[in-house]
This record gives structure tokens, C-alpha cells and sequence, in this order.
């Protein structure tokens, strides 16, 4: 990419001044990943331009199916590739998680007391695709200390296992052993694991809250085989379980994404009101063709659908927890 002269570090679109500091600070502008030896990141002004992004799409002249794609491919891109390479802490996308939300809600023509998990849901299963990026940070930090740790490079996985080593070690107050890791990262809280270790947050340390914290959407484990002499993490889906190896380390945040989807349908269809037929048009991408083009939709259509599947048309026989109304609206009509 180019070579540090002097102050100036040459890319090959230029050169660019760095940012001198007493820490060692050297900021990646071409991927807006910041590298180096400076640990503390503040991302607040980015993920500030993101939701400031979202806002001035949503509030464009496009048809709903168009906003929808621009915030996906031309804004929400950007904040996931910095979520997937580098360290960033979840008050920095409070903001847009809450931004997402009403956004979505606005663009499908929901109320305000629809359930947010179909904003989450893919396009394929029925929802708009906008993540929720305080669950997706836990996500990407087992995905990234999984590759670390089977990663072909072996000069990479050993200086990962011994990072690894030095964060248990802190915790229970000796060696540790392989098992004795994974019980570190699977959030075990019980015997020495109970000791507060009172260090800074590590990589390690993150991927262990990280598990504690999405136990309680999907049931998976770190285990170590002995024979082979490495990770494997377990994910225990239903029907079929998938044990990933390091030959298919890439996959994990897929699979858990995957996973993290069929929760938010798990918990949406359990809702008495709003749960009824999400587990029907959740099966097939047939039953959501028109929701990435907006393909033979009109806009009275695209107004009517998502209020229908969730139960949340403004009719008296929707009514939720009141006594039913059975007259017309207009007339005054009993059927």
C-alpha cells in the first residue's frame, strides 16, 4: 500500500499526513479501521454520521422498498465492516440501534407498538434486514476469536492461545489447561472462575461476556479436542447441530447470525396478538418477493401487509386487550 517517508505514510491514491501522538497512533483512512497501538477508539462521530445517514434516506422522496436498499447496501455496510474489524463499544451504537428501529417501523407503516424483531428478520423471511447492532457486536467477537485461534497461520494461533492463557490465567490464578480455556470463553461463573480478575478488557474477556450474553438466545459451546490439538465451537441447532472447525472458521458468524434470526422468529411467533403468521411467511422467499424491488406492489399494498401479518390494522376487531367494539367505524354497522 505504500511506505512510511518522514511524517507522511505514501498510499497509493497519495500521500497522507498521520496523526502523531506519544502513543503510536496510525489511522488507516482508505477502510476507516483505526490500527495501531492506541487501544481507545472513539467511534461516537461515526456511528453519529451513520444514523445521521439513515435519517436523511428515510426522510427522501424514495419508494419504501428504495430506502430500504440504500440503508442496507450504502450506509449499513460501512458500520458492519467496522464492527467486524475493530474494538467497538456498544454505547456507540445505542443511538443507531433506536434509530433503526423507529426507522423501519416508519418505512414498513408499523405502529409504535409492533414488535421490533421483524425489522431484524432478512428480507427473505419477512422483515427489513436492519440489524440490531448491540446483539451483532457480540456476534463478530466470537467470530473474531474463533479465527484467531484457527487460523492457518500457526505464528497467529499460537500468539492468540497464549493471549488466551495470559486472560485465564489472571482469572483463576495458575496455568490453565485447554478445557479449562473454553470453560473461560463459554462464561463459566462457577469455583475459581467466580474471582474477579480486575484486569483491562482483552479479547478474550469480550468474547466471554459476548457468550454469556447471546446464551440466551442460542445454545452454544467452546470445546478443545485433544487429538487434533484445537477449537471447535459447537452450535446447537435445531434439527441438526453444526460443529465448526478451524477449516470453516469463516462461517461462524453466519451460522450464529442464522441462529440469532430464528430467535427473534421463535419469539415473535410466541406473541398472541402480533405471532400468528409469522411462522408461514417466514418458510418460503415467495411469500416476500416484494419486499427488496417492491416487484408488482403498490404503495396501498406495501401500506397494508406488514400491518396485516403482525395484527396491528386499525379496525375494531383488532382490538387487544379491551372489550371488542363490533360496530362499523363509519356507520355504525353490526354485523
Amino acid at each position: 500500500m505504500g511506505s512510511p517517508r518522514g511524517g507522511l505514510w505514501t498510499w497509493t491514491g497519495g500521500p497522507h499526513q498521520l496523526k502523531s501522538s506519544s502513543r503510536w497512533t496510525r489511522e488507516g483512512s482508505l477502510t476507516g479501521v483505526r490500527v495501531g497501538l492506541n487501544y481507545r477508539q472513539d467511534n461516537t462521530e461515526f456511528f453519529q454520521g451513520i444514523t445521521r445517514d439513515v435519517k436523511l434516506v428515510a426522510a427522501s422522496p424514495l419508494a419504501p422498498w428504495q430506502k430500504l436498499t440504500a440503508i442496507r447496501a450504502h450506509i449499513l455496510s460501512r458500520a458492519e465492516f467496522l464492527c467486524r474489524n475493530s474494538h467497538i463499544q456498544k454505547r456507540d451504537v445505542a443511538d443507531l440501534d433506536k434509530t433503526l428501529i423507529s426507522t423501519g417501523k416508519r418505512i414498513l407503516n408499523l405502529p409504535t407498538r409492533a414488535n421490533v424483531n421483524l425489522v431484524h428478520l432478512s428480507c427473505n423471511k419477512g422483515g427489513a434486514t436492519l440489524p440490531h447492532f448491540r446483539a451483532l457486536l457480540d456476534v463478530y467477537s466470537i467470530s473474531h476469536a474463533f479465527r484467531l485461534l484457527a487460523s492457518d497461520d500457526h505464528l497467529t494461533s499460537d500468539v492468540a492461545f497464549a493471549g488466551l492463557q495470559s486472560a485465564v490465567r489472571k482469572k483463576i490464578l495458575r496455568d490453565p489447561t485447554p478445557s479449562e480455556c473454553t470453560e473461560f470463553l463459554n462464561g463459566n461463573k462457577a469455583g475459581d472462575f467466580a474471582r474477579e480478575s480486575g484486569d483491562s478488557s482483552t479479547q478474550w474477556s469480550r468474547a466471554r461476556q459476548a457468550a454469556d450474553r447471546l446464551s440466551k438466545y442460542i445454545k452454544f459451546s467452546w470445546t478443545y479436542n485433544e487429538e487434533l490439538g484445537c477449537f471447535h465451537l459447537n452450535i446447537y441447532r435445531s434439527p441438526n447441530p453444526v460443529c465448526v472447525v478451524p477449516s470453516t472458521a469463516g462461517m461462524v458468524a453466519r451460522l450464529l447470525r442464522d441462529d440469532l434470526e430464528s430467535y427473534y422468529i421463535r419469539q415473535l411467533s410466541g406473541l398472541v396478538d402480533q405471532g400468528k403468521t409469522v411462522e408461514v411467511f417466514s418458510q418460503h422467499p415467495a411469500s416476500n418477493h416484494f419486499i427488496q424491488a417492491g416487484d408488482f406492489t403498490r404503495f396501498c399494498d406495501w401500506n397494508f401487509i406488514h400491518r396485516a401479518r403482525l395484527g396491528c390494522l386499525q379496525l375494531n376487531a383488532t382490538m387487544r386487550f379491551s372489550k371488542r367494539n363490533p360496530k362499523c367505524r363509519k356507520c355504525g354497522y353490526v354485523r
